[in-house]
């Protein structure tokens, strides 16, 4: 057991020192980790960015990186360390989402005066259009710049 946890270990230190030699110098910064995924039988290098822009550099100069991890792989003979058929790339960011805590109030030109007759016989509807009533007058007021309380 003590020894697969040391290979474990080589593999992944080999398969990241093979990564950030390959990549361009500007992306180095931005992985968050390389990792040995097993799909099925088979195993992927699995690259993680920090960020969904390195993620489309990654993308954009792709075959050229791959080309140079598949050079230097066999160059330091890492067939022994470790084996993988496939080389996938991932990003961890994730868009942060502002709370909007403060409730807006609407701005706008009144049109209305405030002074109408109410005529409606039920009273929860007449409370209700009282209380327009008075966001109505509160608003001229405003808007005169007076005190509406």
């Amino acid at each position: 057991m003590e020894s697969n946890v040391w290979v474990g270990i080589e593999k992944r230190k080999a398969l990241r020192k093979l990564v950030l030699d390959s990549i361009p110098a500007r992306l180095s910064p931005l992985i968050a980790r390389v990792a040995l995924r097993e799909v099925g039988d088979k195993a992927a290098c699995v690259i993680v960015f920090k960020h969904n822009l390195a993620l489309a550099e990654w993308n954009h100069t792709q075959s050229q990186t791959l080309e140079r991890m598949r050079e230097l792989y066999k160059e330091r003979n890492l067939k022994q360390v470790v084996v993988f058929n496939a080389v996938k790339a991932e990003a961890e960011f994730k868009p942060i989402q502002k709370e909007n805590t403060r409730q807006e109030t609407l701005v706008f030109k009144e049109q209305s005066s405030g002074n109408f007759t109410i005529h409606c016989q039920d009273e929860n509807l007449r409370k209700i259009f009282l209380e327009i009533q008075e966001s109505i007058k509160n608003n001229l007021a405003r808007e005169r710049g007076e005190s509406f309380e």
